[in-house]
């Protein structure tokens, strides 16, 4: 399937369609830039693209099922990663129901943090520490809070623990086994 970026361009994209979709592997995209995360405070304020309005459409169209299976997956996580030694997973309340964009955890050593994240994208996983940093530690920031606001320690430890897995309804069950199969392994 050929889809142009913009009508008025003539740059298109190819995007993958049928059986192609479900083997697709974002880690294999490097456009994408998964796992960084670029900030920029110019940028212009404009009408979406007519591809990428029917795009917004379309999903929002399928909002409940993309929920149901994010759902499902982070489930998935959470009951196959329960009681793992080092990990630390996400709780809620009992009457509310996360749809996670991502499933978060805690790994308590920043070292085997970052041998499972770096074992998890070997095999084609896009896991993430997802925070390169304490929120308090950006400079901007920082200049702005109180001392003893900008000397708190908690969300540096954090930054260092936190680790997120994908959940999203490209995610196939052997690719959540693995994931599973991996922290249970390294966190023992």
């Amino acid at each position: 399937l050929m889809v142009n970026i913009s009508p008025s361009s003539s740059k298109a994209i190819l995007l993958p369609s049928g059986d192609q979709l479900k083997e697709l592997d974002p880690n294999r995209l490097p456009f994408l830039g998964l796992g960084s995360t670029d900030y920029s405070e110019e940028y212009p304020v404009e009408k979406y693209e007519a591809f990428f309005a029917g795009l917004g459409v379309r999903l929002l169209g399928r909002l409940r099922e993309i929920n149901r299976i994010r759902i499902d997956n982070a489930q998935f996580l959470r009951t196959g990663l329960e009681g793992t030694p080092r990990l630390v997973l996400p709780s809620s309340r009992e009457d509310t129901l996360p749809v996670y964009l991502r499933f978060p955890m805690r790994i308590l050593d920043e070292e085997r943090r970052d041998h499972c994240i770096a074992e998890l994208n070997r095999i084609g996983i896009s896991a993430s520490p997802s925070y390169p940093g304490a929120i308090n530690d950006i400079p901007k920031i920082r200049s702005g809070l109180r001392k003893e606001d900008a000397e708190l320690s908690a969300g540096r430890v954090l930054a260092r623990q936190i680790a997120t897995l994908p959940t999203h309804h490209y995610v196939r069950r052997d690719d959540l086994a693995k994931m599973v199969d991996v922290l249970r392994r390294e966190c023992a």
